[in-house]
């Protein structure tokens, strides 16, 4: 879905691969989670990014400007936000080096949730489809403090619907 967004005249070599569009209506912010992550190791797994600060400033952006709209906001990331794979949550935390998702990269998954929470944007789905697993899931933020509201938002995935 994503590369139809770019046709060829108006997508360059060295543009960013991620675009705010509107598609039949709603707003969608088609991320890219593929070649703009950090490699990571050992070392580093705790600090490597999924995107690039620019990448994750606009969407920050993004989310808090469709957080009061009212009606769903849909960011389409390859790689699923949540759920955690079974494996990362009895296992080692290296693990998560061979880990694909959002949760293989904690300083992107972590700061990107406490924003959405800060902001109240509860009406954010991301809609993925990278992993060999289907699913729907909802995912409840809060801080823990009495005078907040917890903020729902859900991660869509779905497997490939042809991979011979």
């Amino acid at each position: 879905v994503q590369r139809v967004m770019w046709p060829a005249p108006t997508h360059r070599p060295g543009d960013p691969l991620w675009a705010m569009r509107e598609i039949a209506g709603h707003p969608c912010f088609l991320a890219d989670t593929r070649s703009e992550r950090e490699p990571r190791s050992l070392s580093n797994w705790r600090e490597a990014r999924l995107c690039s600060p620019q990448q994750t400033g606009r969407l920050r952006n993004w989310i808090a400007n469709q957080a009061t709209s009212g009606r769903p906001a849909f960011v389409a990331p390859p790689s699923m936000l949540l759920p955690r794979p079974r494996r990362l949550q009895d296992g080692p935390a290296a693990l998560c080096l061979h880990v694909d998702a959002w949760c293989g990269y904690p300083a992107s998954l972590h700061p990107l949730l406490a924003w959405i929470h800060d902001r109240s944007a509860s009406n954010v789905v991301f809609l993925s489809g990278d992993e060999h697993v289907s699913s729907v899931t909802r995912i409840t933020l809060h801080e823990g403090a009495p005078d907040r509201d917890p903020v729902v938002i859900h991660s869509i995935h779905s497997s490939a619907l042809y991979a011979p």
